[in-house]
């Protein structure tokens, strides 16, 4: 009887430990995917602010240099920014306003004063 409780014991135990180690397995899968897509997002905006930094630095140009082709932003007919799926600059007598819209899911209303 001694014998049949332990080998009962143990597939309780074998059963419990397997479905912990599974579940904790599923659990790290989906975290890695997470911190995956999460480190894409944040990559993009440090993409995204580095070109608002440069557009920034380069506005008093900004109106001649700057295109947008193909969902690419270029400047100067070199590429500044690609995967941007909507732009739009609007240039007033001391204001440059832009509107961009990064891989659909970042927008940003960026102004400048001349």
């Amino acid at each position: 009887m001694k014998n049949s409780f332990s080998l009962f014991e143990l597939i309780i135990t074998i059963f419990i430990s397997s479905f912990v180690i599974i579940n904790s397995m599923f659990f790290t899968k989906e975290l890695f995917f997470k911190q995956k897509e999460l480190l894409t997002i944040e990559i993009s905006k440090i993409d995204l602010l580095s070109t608002k930094l440069f557009l920034q630095l380069n506005k008093k140009d900004l109106v001649q240099n700057l295109s947008y082709k193909d969902n690419t932003l270029y400047f100067d007919n070199n590429i500044l920014l690609e995967d941007v799926s909507n732009f739009t600059l609007k240039s007033t007598s001391n204001i440059i306003e832009i509107e961009i819209l990064l891989k659909d899911s970042i927008k940003q209303i960026w102004k400048f004063n001349l």
